[in-house]
């Protein structure tokens, strides 16, 4: 995230020292424009683009299917760990290029060498995939390809194989729960005359297998990534497939340490737990004393979406999440709002700088992160206001 720094002001806040005590750090206010960065965790869809007006609830990107595989193909094989194949080898028997999607079962490279059964070597791919490199040494890189429709598919077994629908199993190539990738064979009949097989016509999951109709489901779980866009502002710049960047004037305060990664919504002050109650759900709920378990007992009993408060004591903090905090890296934790704490553990008051601030911003829109780093790198959970 970068911020450009218009004009700030000076807040005092206690950090804990080695020896037990605390001391003093400046910190600030920032006010001005900040471009804030919104990547995918890998490849997939931007759904934005340069100019958009959004909101912190904005989708935009997705990650509709799981990380796509790579596989990698040894071409080597074919000699039988005998010398590797030389250039004018592979330039002779290879069949596919760059680009191509292959499938199990096919055939990538042939050479007219003869096997100990007199028989021309072959390379068989395993897998589907779209080759994205040809090494040559022989190696080749594919990535899978990820056209998934998440549908239940169906496959006829019995009628295909000419068997009773009550012994199916015994042609499967697949156990439940198995995964099966497109153009692989689920069941196969040998014969004298001809083999009978059916085919996957997609990638998933084998969901059910069915004795008395004689059929198997198999389908896909998706179980997309959704990017948010976590502030208000103008799209400014997009990276196709990866980022978006984001635009605006904003104020932001930064934490000691925070917790339960993202959330956004309207600023408003809680003076204890029992002012909390079902009309803060979706807020951010502001406390310039000390909280305390009772007090994320309750927001979390509302719904509420973050809490920033000046300190909480460890004890408490452990009690309501039931393990003691990261050594060095926080905001991954799995509770149902975002904490950030601006002074730290203990029973320590808000500055009066940040105290100042959040009763003049009642009724704004604010994004928390919690994410925070203390060893390499320091990062500090960040409270970004609109401005």
């Amino acid at each position: 995230m970068n911020i450009t720094n218009i004009g700030s002001t000076t807040a005092k806040a206690l950090l804990p020292s080695k020896n037990g005590g605390y001391y003093t750090a400046s910190r600030k206010i920032i006010e001005g424009e900040i471009e804030i960065e919104r990547r995918l965790p890998y490849e997939g869809t931007i759904t934005v683009k340069p100019g958009d007006r959004i909101e912190p609830n904005t989708t935009v990107g997705v990650n509709k299917y799981a990380p796509p595989k790579l596989y990698i193909l040894n071409l080597n094989k074919v000699t039988d760990g005998s010398e590797p194949l030389t250039k004018a080898e592979l330039n002779n028997g290879l069949l596919v290029k760059v680009g191509d999607i292959i499938r199990p079962g096919q055939t990538l490279f042939k050479t007219k060498a003869k096997n100990i059964l007199g028989n021309p070597r072959h390379f068989i791919s395993p897998v589907r995939g779209r080759i994205t490199k040809i090494e040559p040494n022989g190696v080749i890189t594919a990535r899978e390809v990820q056209d998934y429709d998440g549908k239940l598919h169906v496959l006829e077994i019995a009628s295909v194989l000419k068997v009773r629908p009550k012994h199916i199993a015994g042609y499967l190539k697949f156990k439940l729960g198995d995964f099966i990738e497109t153009d692989r064979v689920v069941a196969q009949r040998y014969e004298k005359v001809a083999t009978a097989s059916v085919t996957s016509p997609t990638t998933g999951i084998l969901k059910e297998i069915d004795m008395i109709k004689g059929s198997v489901t198999i389908q896909y779980d998706l179980n997309p990534v959704i990017l948010k866009s976590f502030v208000s502002g103008v799209v400014s710049r997009v990276e196709e497939n990866h980022c978006a960047w984001i635009k605006d004037n904003k104020k932001t305060l930064t934490g000691i340490i925070g917790f339960g990664g993202e959330a956004w919504g309207e600023l408003v002050t809680v003076e204890k737990s029992a002012g909390l109650t079902e009309a803060y759900r979706g807020m951010i709920a502001v406390s310039y004393q000390p909280i305390d378990e009772d007090f994320l007992q309750k927001a979390s009993s509302y719904g509420v979406a973050g809490i920033v408060a000046p300190s909480l004591h460890n004890s408490d903090w452990v009690s309501f999440y039931g393990e003691e905090m990261g050594v060095a890296l926080t905001g991954d934790e799995d509770i149902p709002f975002t904490l950030i704490l601006t002074e730290g553990f203990g029973q320590i008051e808000m500055n009066e700088t940040y105290r100042n601030f959040f009763a003049g911003a009642k009724g704004k829109v604010a994004s928390l992160s919690g994410r925070t780093q203390i060893r390499a790198g320091v990062t500090r959970p960040q409270i970004i206001v609109d401005h």
